[in-house]
């Protein structure tokens, strides 16, 4: 299927060679028209698209439907699970005596499309190749970054200050540069797995974080895993401290 101005073409879904749009009915005119995502024998998996809107790499685009996934004002509406229970964790053990000493941090969820070669993984997102049964992984964040804290994203800054992401306390997960930061060493190790902050990739069926194992070794899992929460805050600014390595058996000792 490709996209014929007003007219969408029709075509049948199973001997697709590239990523396009239909009307799943014969005349191939209509209002509401799909994206294919993903085929297999049996089905097609595809993202509704409504207003004349389309699928691009470039995300300036209004028009892009990539566009409305990572930049649209009403993407931090819900609660995640995780974030009541870090919430809960912040009141009843940090919020009546230690608030003071904890800065309003941002906690990024950064939503950076991944580089390989200079050339951004937005897979069969991308509307100018890519078949429909492979390479349909629209990946975040480099693996191994460690140099780049920026966080470019005013919806994935997410601090108690800022109303596009708010948080309800000065707690949030680290994120995956943060962590490459500390490299192997014992503060990265903990009782169980735990989930980082930065996203990985979505594929056709699945949505997928950054995890580090209980060795502290970086690891990527489907969202719907169980997997521990370990809560991070930052101190304020000129706080000391006086002994411990950060590890699970000698915690940092503050002043």
């Amino acid at each position: 299927f490709t996209n014929q101005g007003d007219t969408i073409s029709n075509c049948g879904y199973k001997s697709l060679s590239k990523s396009h749009y239909t009307c799943y009915n014969l005349s191939g005119v209509c209002d509401n028209y799909y994206y294919i995502i993903y085929t297999t024998n049996t089905y097609a998996l595809s993202a509704s698209i409504t207003g004349g809107k389309y699928v691009s790499t470039d995300l300036t685009d209004t028009n892009n439907i990539l566009y409305e996934m990572l930049y649209k004002s009403d993407v931090n509406t819900t609660n995640s699970t995780i974030k009541d229970n870090i919430d809960l964790w912040y009141q009843n053990t940090l919020l009546t005596n230690y608030d003071a000493y904890i800065d309003d941090t941002i906690y990024c969820n950064n939503r950076k499309i991944r580089e390989e070669n200079g050339v951004k993984q937005f897979g069969v997102w991308n509307p100018n190749g890519g078949t429909t049964d492979s390479n349909y992984y629209l990946q975040f964040n480099e693996y191994n970054v460690t140099n780049d804290l920026s966080c470019p994203n005013v919806l994935d800054q997410f601090s108690v200050s800022n109303t596009s992401a708010q948080l309800t306390y000065k707690v949030g997960l680290m994120a995956i540069s943060e962590l490459n930061l500390l490299n192997q060493n014992n503060a990265r190790v903990s009782a169980g797995d735990y989930w980082l902050a930065t996203p990985d990739y979505f594929n056709n069926d699945y949505a997928y974080g950054r995890n580090v194992l209980s060795t502290g070794n970086l690891y990527g899992y489907y969202v719907g895993r169980i997997s521990c929460a370990r809560p991070s805050v930052s101190l304020v600014p000129g706080t000391k401290y006086t002994g411990g390595t950060g590890s699970m058996n000698d915690p940092y000792i503050v002043e």
